[in-house]
Order: structure tokens, then C-alpha cells, then sequence
């Protein structure tokens, strides 16, 4: 493994000490109730939508799957060996200080810098996701220049 810490065990930790703990030395006792499983469809269908807007999208994870140590290397190739912009992908990875980010969508602009979209299906603006944003920003800003960082969520009330 090349990093220590990710952006969902640092999350699930902010959360819930208790959740990181099993998630991290007892995963296969995680259990989810049958509400918690349609949010989490939710947020899925929502994310597939907004990633809809960018078609020539490249879906890091349909190609590396659950390789996430892998995910940096790749995201990196993909930016520096782009000759055209605008180009977007998704879920692509950036490591720094041992800290380990998969970003929704990242697309590359012609400066080189970078806009960044982080997708929530919430219809609020929560702590946690402003918690979330700002640890992308800060290991993603350490590898790259960003030129804007955006949380992209429902606005509208769940169903």
C-alpha cells in the first residue's frame, strides 16, 4: 500500500471513530440498513447524471477497478500526456503526504490548471462536505495547480 490515509477513512473517522475502527480491521461486519442502501442509489444516480455532462469523460475506475494505490500514477499520465483540452476524468487520484484522494471529476484546462467538481447527493451544503472539499483541495492542490474547486449537490429534497 502506498498510502496511509484516505479520503473516506478520514470521513467515516470524522464521523464515526467506532465506523473506522471495523471499517478498517473488521470490514466484513459492515451492515446497512435497507434506507441507507437507496441513499446510497441515490447518490450513484446522481453522480452518473452530473458526470453525463462531460461524455468524453474517462472513467478511471472502469479501467483500474479497486487497484486505488495505482489510481495517481494513472491520473497523472492521463494529464501530462493530454495534448487537447478540455479533458475530463473521473475518480482520478492524487497522493500526497501519504494522504490519498479519488476526486469525481477533474477536468483539465488549457492553462493546465485544474477545475474540480466533488458530487454529493445532499440537498444541503453540510460540515462534512466542506470537510471532504478541503482535504481534496488541499492534496490535490499540492500536485497540481487548481484553478477552481466546486461541490456540486441536489439542491432539490430527496425522495
Amino acid at each position: 500500500m502506498t498510502h496511509l490515509l484516505s479520503k473516506s477513512k478520514y470521513i467515516r473517522g470524522l464521523q464515526c471513530e467506532r465506523a473506522l475502527w471495523l471499517d478498517v480491521h473488521e470490514p466484513r461486519l459492515a451492515r446497512y440498513t435497507a434506507e441507507q442502501m437507496r441513499r446510497f442509489d441515490r447518490g450513484r444516480d446522481f453522480e452518473y447524471a452530473f458526470k453525463a455532462t462531460f461524455p468524453d469523460g474517462i472513467d478511471l475506475s472502469a479501467e483500474l477497478k479497486r487497484n486505488v494505490d495505482a489510481y495517481p500514477a494513472r491520473t497523472a499520465q492521463l494529464l501530462d500526456g493530454a495534448n487537447l483540452s478540455p479533458l475530463a476524468l473521473f475518480e482520478a487520484g492524487f497522493l500526497y503526504d501519504d494522504v490519498l484522494v479519488l476526486a469525481d471529476v477533474v477536468c483539465l484546462r488549457d492553462d493546465g490548471s485544474l477545475d474540480i467538481y466533488e458530487v454529493k447527493s445532499g440537498t444541503t451544503l453540510s460540515d462534512t462536505y466542506r470537510r471532504d472539499a478541503a482535504l481534496q483541495h488541499y492534496v490535490i492542490s499540492h500536485c497540481r495547480t487548481v484553478h477552481s474547486f466546486s461541490i456540486v449537490y441536489n439542491g432539490a429534497p430527496a425522495s
